[in-house]
Parts: structure tokens; sequence; C-alpha cells
């Protein structure tokens, strides 16, 4: 059998996989075997896969085939105490060949018997004036099949409902009209409807977008239907007596719908408190962009359910439900889809990007895997999309953030400092630095340490007081932990400011400016720079994307790219090698789960 010197040479074990692996074999009396087992299964979780396949990964150790033979270790593993085909009292689950953490494999069964009890809700009966009250919504519906009106049809008709499309796409437009025909049909009562977003960043532009977009509903329409958006862990309440959520299955949401915003982002065990705490009559509407990077934490839930949402396969009850609702023809997404496919409706066409749109055609060569294609978008003289070497991050950003720094370095007015800050933020948006990875030389450490440095020596930014070290006016900053104390969330992001009565940090929540005194602030860092991870749910004006120059680094995948690109609203300026690019557009991200097969 295989020693332990022998199996941590396998691979590259943290130092919390091996403590996993020490805890079953001195606690629980195991062997080895089930040492390297319990290891890998931790591993798997900081890759962010649900599970480890033993098989696939015993396959790919051909020195592992005389001294720890597979069927030899599932036995093994099938008979240890430490070791269950189900949650119970041991650490580790094994399901066909899956090995699981105990938490992971009950995050993922209850996430999907909670999905299977929606799926398997009967559909609302709507009301004969649906169809005209539709038609009053989208006005100027196409011939062809219109993919907002589809979107908003099933989900008034389902209790589940997953919008899914690329940036522009129109699905903030499509909730909106959905939320407004949902009140129309409920009256005279109203529904008690919820709005959030993962990060506090995603959460307060929805909530922008929304206040805007609800001037443009028809008369009549436009009641009940709120605007306010909160973060996932504002709406679910912050723990309360030992508990992760004050809102779960014995104390649910007071809400009869609920719609997630940037759901690409919610984690596996996020998506199961979320449905731990959604009323048994409530209606659940997930919009996200099944492209985008996964969520940082275990798996990839919004990309698992929309797996085939590219091909539509249409039942024929959704087909004449579609056509009686929308008056228009959908026979073109007529197949064979489980249940699922029922519930999910792909918006395709972009307003943000036409078709030849520069950053349009990027992002899509970016989903296709089309280097060749990518590379010569790059090479074209067009501003819109370039690339460059890493000496034009400077002046690109201090072009870009011109306006920002005026803003500043003026002193906010005591009558309208709201007002002063609002339009702050939303300069400091006009241009901001993506970096793919934290530390090394272009990562998001040194690049925000070089940008204050530079500005500071340019007279740009003021250097730090004495009597608040790091601060200074100008600093923008974002949260790295949840403060429930002050109201502000991890990735929230403020704009550090001098007032009458000195410096304060300034955060938009919910559209409410907070004013925060730095000393109160435990967990921020400068924000020049921000990972791709922590920009999802944002829109700049430029988005300038830094990559190492290290082409073989796992974290450069195809979706992590598309993700950056997809920030952009009027310009990218890529900083990278060739060859660092293209590498990144061929890797693409894979998360164990096995979700969507337990639906």
């Amino acid at each position: 059998m295989i020693s332990r010197k022998q199996w941590e040479k396998l691979d590259d074990f943290r130092a919390v996989d091996l403590a996993l692996a020490d805890f079953v074999q001195q606690r629980l009396g195991a062997g080895e075997p089930l040492g390297l087992a319990a290891a890998l299964a931790s591993r798997a979780l900081g890759e962010g896969h649900t599970f480890v396949d033993l098989a696939r990964w015993h396959a790919a150790q051909p020195d592992l085939a005389g001294t720890l033979p597979l069927a030899d270790w599932l036995a093994l593993l099938q008979d240890s105490e430490a070791v269950a085909p189900s949650a119970g009292d041991a650490p580790l689950v094994l399901e066909d060949g899956r090995l699981y953490l105990a938490r992971q494999w009950q995050a993922e069964e209850s996430v999907a018997y909670r999905l299977r009890q929606l799926l398997q809700q009967p559909a609302s009966e709507l009301p004969p004036e649906s169809a005209g009250w539709l038609r009053e919504l989208f006005p100027q519906a196409s011939a062809g099949p219109d993919w907002q009106m589809a979107a908003c049809t099933l989900a008034a008709h389902r209790r589940l409902a997953i919008i899914t499309g690329g940036p522009g796409t129109g699905k903030t437009t499509t909730v909106i009209r959905l939320l407004a025909l949902l009140q129309r049909i409920a009256r005279p009562s109203s529904l008690r409807i919820r709005l959030a977003a993962p990060t506090g960043k995603a959460a307060a532009r929805l909530s922008e977008s929304i206040s805007g977009k609800l001037l443009e509903l028809p008369m009549g329409f436009s009641g009940g239907v709120p605007s306010e958006v909160v973060t996932l862990h504002r709406l679910l309440g912050s723990g309360v007596r030992g508990k992760r959520f004050a809102h779960h299955a014995d104390n649910p949401l007071h809400a009869d719908v609920v719609v997630v915003d940037e759901a690409s982002m919610i984690d596996l065990e996020m998506m199961q408190a979320l449905l731990d705490a959604l009323p048994q009559h409530a209606r659940l509407i997930l919009l996200g962009d099944k492209d985008q990077l996964a969520s940082v934490e275990a798996g990839s839930v919004l990309g698992e359910l929309c797996r085939d949402a590219g091909v539509p396969a249409y039942d024929a009850d959704t087909l004449e439900v579609l056509g009686r609702l929308t008056g228009q023809e959908f026979s073109a997404s007529a197949g064979a889809g489980d249940r699922l496919a029922q519930h999910i409706v792909m918006l395709r066409h972009s307003h943000r990007f036409g078709a030849d749109s520069q950053i349009g055609r990027m992002a899509a060569a970016i989903n296709q895997g089309d280097a060749d294609t990518l590379a010569d978008l790059c090479r074209q003289e067009d501003e819109t999309v370039q690339l460059s070497a890493y000496p034009a991050l400077m002046p690109a950003l201090v072009e870009g953030l011109a306006d920002y720094l005026r803003r500043v370095a003026a002193p906010v007015p005591a009558d309208g400092a709201d007002q002063h800050a609002i339009a702050t933020l939303q300069a400091l948006a006009q241009f901001q630095v993506l970096c793919a990875v934290r530390s090394g030389p272009h990562g998001v450490v040194a690049l925000n340490a070089q940008i204050v440095s530079a500005l500071q020596r340019q007279q740009l930014l003021p250097l730090a007081s004495q009597s608040h070290s790091e601060w200074f006016a100008g600093r923008p900053v974002m949260m790295t932990r949840n403060d429930y104390t002050l109201e502000v969330m991890n990735g929230d992001v403020g704009v550090t400011l001098m007032t009458p009565r000195g410096l304060r940090v300034v955060f938009n929540v919910g559209g409410s400016m907070r004013w925060v005194l730095p000393g109160r602030i435990e967990s921020a860092e400068t924000a020049f720079a921000m990972t791709i991870h922590k920009s999802q749910g944002s829109e700049f004006d430029t988005a300038c994307i830094v990559l190492p120059e290290d082409a073989d680094s796992p974290v450069l995948t195809r979706e992590l790219l598309y993700t950056a690109v997809t920030r952009a609203k009027k310009r990218v300026l890529l900083l990278a090698p060739p060859a660092v690019l293209q590498q990144s557009v061929q890797r693409r991200v894979e998360r164990a789960s096995a979700l969507r097969d337990k639906l």
C-alpha cells in the first residue's frame, strides 16, 4: 500500500489538506490511502470543485496502478468509518466514485432538492389580459423571437426562472418589466419583492439601473416595482444564535418574489442558504451571464444550470405558452429538453455592443476560444481595443482618471456633499485597472502601491497625513470583509474625501451615501487596481486589464478574460505579452459538480 511519504509528492497539497489527512488518520484510525483521499477532497474544495473524481485522478497517476489499485482503494473507502454514502458523522462522503467533504455533499444535495421542488410546482395560470399587458410592456417586439418577451412570459408562468445572457442583452430591462407584469397580475394585492446581488457594487449598479428604467415603463405599470437592491448577506441577515444567517427554513424571508442579479457569482453554499430561506410559495428569479467567472468559493451553480442554455429545447407546453402570450413563433427552439430547460431563457442581442462593436467581437472571440480573431482585433488600429506593454499603464491611468483626480483635489462643499460624492464615484468608474492575480509584479498589491506612489510624485494626490497613516484624500478603497456595524460589505467601493470635518470615506450603499471615519474601517484595501474576480457586477468606461508574464499561470482562463473584457463600456486596454493572451483564451475553467445531474 502507498505511504504518506509517497502520496505527498503526487500533488500540490496545502497545509489545510494535510491537516485533514492527519485528522482522518490519527483521530479516526484510518490508513494512508484514506489520508490521501481526504487530502484530495480538501484540495478539490480549495480549487472550487465540489468533489474529487477518484477514478479520473487515479488514471492520471500511472505509477499508482501497482501500489494502490483503484478497486482496492474504493473498497477501503467504502469500509472506513471516515467515509459514508450520505451525510452523517463521517467527514467524507463517497457517491458513485465522487469523494466529497460531507459539508459540500450536503450543500449540493440541499440545493438539488430545493430546485427540484421549484421545478415540480405547477405552472401559474395567467389571466387572459396577460397577452395584452405583455404587448404594452414590449411595444417594439420584433417579428422574430423576442427573447426578452419570452423570458418575461416564462418567468411569469413558472415558480423558478433563470435568465442568462451577455453584457447589454437586457437582463435588467427584462426583469423590471417582469416585475411590473407580476404586480399587475396580482392586483388588487401587492407582491412583496426583494432584489439582491452578491456584492455591494453589483447591488448599487442594479439599483441605479432600475431607478432609471422604472421611468420607461408604460403608464400604470410602475407601481410596486422596488428599486432598492441589497447584497445577499444583507438580504439573508447576519447570523444569530449560532446560525450563519438570520433567515433560514424556520425563519424564511418575507417575500413573494426574490430576484438575484449576477448569479454567476453565487457559490454552492450561498445558494443553499438562499434556497433554505426562500418561502415555499415564493418565486425565484436568477439573472446572470453563464460565461462569466464562477464564484470564488466552491461550485459553479449558474454555469451548471445553464449548461445547455445556448441551444434552447422547449417542449410542446412551453412552445404553446410562448406562442399564445407573445403572438410570436418559437418553433425553431423546439426540442426534447428536460424539465429545467423549460425554465431558462438566454438573451442573445446585445444593446451595449453591436454586431460590429470591437468589444463585442472581442468578447465573442474569447468565448469561442478563437485566439486568431482575438489577435487580429488587438492588431487593428482602433483605440477601442488595444494591446500594449506594461509601461502604458500610468499615462493611460492619469488620462482616464483626470476628472476623478480633479474632484478629489477639491474640498467637499458643506452643502451638496452627497452629490459631490456621487459625481466622484462616477468619475472613478471611468478607468479601472483589473488584475488577474493579487501578488507578483503585475498583481493588485504591487500595482496599487506603484500607482499611489506615482500619483503622489506627480502631485496629483496628496501624501498620507501623519495622523491617518495610509489615508489621504483621493484614496479609493474596497472593503475586504463584511462590516455589519458600518453596514458596508465585502466588495463595496468607497472614496476618501476631505470634508470640512476632516477625512471621510464615503460609500454608495443602495443609493444612500454613507460617510465613515477612516479609523473605523478595519478591513479595506486601495482600489485603483482590483482583481477581475472582485470586478464582477461592475461597469467601467475603460477596463485596463493587466495579465502576468507567466503564460502557464492556472488563473489565466477564457472565463477570466471574458469577465474582464465585458466590464468595459467604451474601451479595453490590455497589458500583456501576446503569448499570455493566447494561452488565456485556450484554457477553460472546469469545475467538478454533480448538481445538474441531480436535477
